[in-house]
């Protein structure tokens, strides 16, 4: 064995995710269908020895002569590009083995820091902190009724610095909204009883919490004691390790000669790291009511590409709210697409569809009264102070009124619903500092709207080519009005990061579609399939992450690492499970050229260097275009993973679905298989079962009929259930499509009908003679 290629000593642009391996002693919980102390390797040139018990990795080493071409997928930008794939029968394994990544991601962000904090709050410090909301909520409420406090665990005092609601009505129907509670008032209670209803239940949600919690907790504990992980992957020359044991995680290397670098004790290191992003449209994946709490956080975090862990798309619980992520992808075509139009000059999809307008439509519900000319405003005096927008602003703007009554609005969604985050905020309490310091997807449609009120009327007017005194419903701008639009906030639009671009596009109130032109024609995105709409949000999902993981880099932090906010992630790991559910078979045939396509729209020099993608697969037509040297084949238990010794790449789809998709039992469909098992059994008896006993049914005759099957080897059952006549049989013959097995019924019919076959055979030529005039 030996280490990497000359060539691959000395490119950085290296980077491959080596394998995933649960521990010995790991906890079954976590492990399921896979064996602890077994590598689990996504390339297999690389040999990974473990020590007796399974429990370190000792020894990695790696035989070129075994790896994919190196350039097998170049990119013209020069970033290195490695791809690799598992395959598996269901329940062998291939989501528990991405779920021991996941929760080793986790696992890293609860337990380092970046700076002076740590990455991720645990899912019990978020359970925890909701609690305590809760009680903050109850204990308001007693100071706010008068309520005895003797009925309640704590406290046993009125809160200090209390601030009475003004309309007291009003907030306790805020709190039975807020709490999604439920107005179960008797026929003899009055509103006058609501109060002490509403703190009978907040208690309840209390009750439910803390036992939550108290599981949580020991789901936590028993993740300290029993996750056991080792993450391998190769950066240039260095193949290092992210481990996760006895409650702790570190980072160490391996040598060239491939033995643990003992001496290598550095603090952990971000930046020596990768980052992920994931995309898993499973219905019943990730799901945190099965998988647990933890998983939440991933999807929640919100921080700026910190924790080097994305997942797509948002689930709450396990469930996907398909229009909010809808928007979500809008949003992210829109950013990419701007990126692009200001990097590059131009942006195609799929390409072949490229940008030529935008088209806004104000939302039905975002329309203000044409009779009022002021707007209905609260939180007035934090508007103007946060975003400099004053409520006489709305009045000379397209829909301007509107505006501020949704950022007013939205505010307020935001005080209400996300309190218990304003809460938690250290020396930042209310909601200005709150306002101040999110910069996550709660608040970008406030900073949106806010913008939109401050451009100036005149840049406004022009667009909208209308008076300040008309508010349009809708709206068609090119791309180069939609540029115009965005410098009238900032002149140079290449200084802004990809992620912030949205903030500067057309606020929340108007639906956005795009129009784009294909073959001189122009076709708006709601028109096209919902395959293509699927690939073109797929793609840009993974660039808009891409897009800002490389910005971090060019925002002006510190070259210094200890200075920087957020660690600049030079390699990035690609995960799709299962993305062929949405596709035809052709486009999951073009899937990985066109991803590697998609990732040639990175900028040459790039604060990326190198991306590996990992695509667990149903799809042979995806596994073609992937050398088998870079497939796991999972087949579940404690077998060995199989790595069989054709090649997959560019192989017959037949041959792919036999070898590395398991059907061992053929390439029919199960029901057509039963049926022609029927038909031949039919033929057979045909043949050589007298005419007489075929279909008489006086117990005499079924018995010699018996009889005869036996001789022939025709299961008993099937003579109970009826042999098929002539018109049955050739009715099943003539919808056959696999010419070598028709071609072999054709035979056995023509033995078990001698005297009738011409005419069949002959009714067929006739068939295939009209389809060939037709065609």
């Amino acid at each position: 064995m030996t280490m990497p290629t000359a060539k691959q000593m000395t490119d950085d642009n290296f980077f491959k995710l080596i394998a995933i391996i649960p521990l010995a002693k790991c906890d079954t919980l976590y492990t399921k269908t896979l064996q602890p102390g077994k590598p689990y390797r996504l390339h297999s040139e690389y040999h990974i020895a473990m020590n007796g018990e399974g429990s370190m990795v000792e020894l990695v080493t790696v035989d070129p002569k075994k790896a994919a071409p190196e350039k097998l997928y170049r990119l013209s930008n020069g970033i290195g590009l490695s791809f690799s794939a598992v395959v598996g029968k269901n329940g062998t394994g291939k989501s528990t083995l991405m779920e021991l990544f996941y929760r080793a991601i986790y696992f890293t962000g609860v337990k380092n820091k970046f700076g002076t904090k740590y990455l991720l709050s645990s899912s019990v410090e978020k359970l925890d902190g909701h609690i305590r909301w809760l009680k903050g909520e109850l204990y308001h409420l007693l100071t706010a009724a008068s309520l005895s406090y003797s009925e309640y665990p704590v406290p046993q005092e009125a809160l200090k610095d209390f601030i009475a609601p003004k309309d007291f009505s009003l907030y306790l129907l805020d709190l039975v909204v807020r709490h999604r509670l439920r107005i179960g008032l008797k026929a003899e209670q009055t509103f006058t009883d609501l109060p002490e209803w509403i703190a009978k239940k907040l208690m309840e949600h209390i009750e439910i919490g803390q036992t939550e919690l108290d599981e949580e907790q020991k789901r936590e504990d028993q993740m300290t004691e029993g996750f056991r992980v080792s993450v391998l992957y190769q950066i240039g020359t260095q193949v290092r390790e992210l481990l996760c044991n006895d409650g702790k995680v570190s980072q160490s290397q391996f040598l060239p000669d491939g033995e643990r670098d003992a001496g290598w004790k550095e603090d952990f290191d971000l930046e020596a790291f990768f980052y992920t992003i994931s995309l898993n449209y499973s219905h019943h994946g990730l799901n945190a009511k099965h998988t647990g709490r933890w998983i939440n956080k991933l999807f929640h975090k919100n921080d700026a590409y910190i924790t080097p862990l994305v997942l797509n798309p948002m689930r709450e619980d396990g469930n996907v709210d398909i229009n909010k992520e809808l928007q979500l992808s809008k949003e992210r075509l829109a950013t990419t697409i701007l990126y692009e139009l200001i990097h590059k000059g131009k942006s195609l999809q799929l390409d072949k569809y490229k940008i030529s307008g935008f088209r806004f439509a104000r939302k039905a519900n975002a329309k203000a009264d044409p009779d009022r000319k002021a707007a209905k405003v609260q939180h007035g005096e934090l508007i103007k102070e946060k975003y400099g927008v004053k409520e006489s602003m709305a009045n000379n703007r397209p829909n301007g009124v509107a505006a501020l009554e949704y950022l007013s609005a939205k505010i307020s969604k935001v005080s209400s619903g996300y309190n218990f985050l304003i809460d938690e905020l250290k020396g930042e309490k209310d909601l200005s500092g709150f306002l101040e310091k999110d910069k996550s997807h709660v608040t970008r449609k406030i900073r949106q709207t806010a913008n939109y009120l401050k451009a100036k009327p005149k840049l406004l007017n022009t667009i909208w080519k209308t008076e300040s005194s008309y508010d349009p419903d809708y709206l068609e701008l090119n791309t180069e009005q939609v540029m115009e639009y965005m410098r009238g906030f900032i002149k140079d639009l290449k200084s802004i990061e990809a992620s912030q671009l949205i903030e500067y596009a057309f606020p929340a109130i108007f639906d956005v579609d795009f129009e784009f032109t294909y073959q001189g024609k122009p076709i708006m995105l709601s028109e096209m399939s919902s395959g293509e709409q699927q690939l073109i949000f797929n793609s840009n999902a993974i660039l808009y992450h891409l897009y800002n993981i490389q910005s971090v880099a060019h925002s002006g932090q510190s070259k210094n690492k200890a200075e920087r906010k957020r660690p600049e992630y030079g390699y990035v790991n690609i995960i799709l499970d299962e993305m062929e559910l949405y596709y035809h078979p052709e486009m999951q045939r073009r899937y990985v050229d066109d991803m590697v396509r998609d990732l040639n729209k990175l900028p040459a020099m790039s604060a990326i260097k190198g991306l590996h993608v990992c695509i667990l697969t149903h799809s042979p037509f995806v596994l073609s275009d992937i050398p088998s040297n870079s497939t796991l084949h999972l087949l579940g238990g404690a077998d060995e993973e199989s790595r069989y010794g054709h090649k997959s790449f560019g192989a017959n789809i037949h041959e792919l679905l036999r070898k590395d998709f398991f059907l061992s039992d053929g390439f029919m469909g199960e029901h057509a298989k039963k049926q022609i098992g029927i038909l031949i059994d039919s033929l057979k008896a045909h043949q050589y079962i007298p005419r007489e006993l075929i279909s008489g049914d006086t117990q005499p005759v079924i018995d010699e009929r018996i009889s005869f099957a036996d001789k022939l080897g025709l299961p008993e059952a099937f003579l109970k259930e009826g042999i098929l006549t002539r018109p049955q049989c050739e009715a099943l013959l003539a919808v056959i499509g696999e010419p070598v097995l028709y071609q072999s019924l054709m035979e056995l019919y023509s033995l078990a009908f001698p005297k009738s076959s011409q005419g069949f055979i002959q009714s067929q030529i006739d068939f295939l003679n009209r389809l060939k005039a037709q065609s």
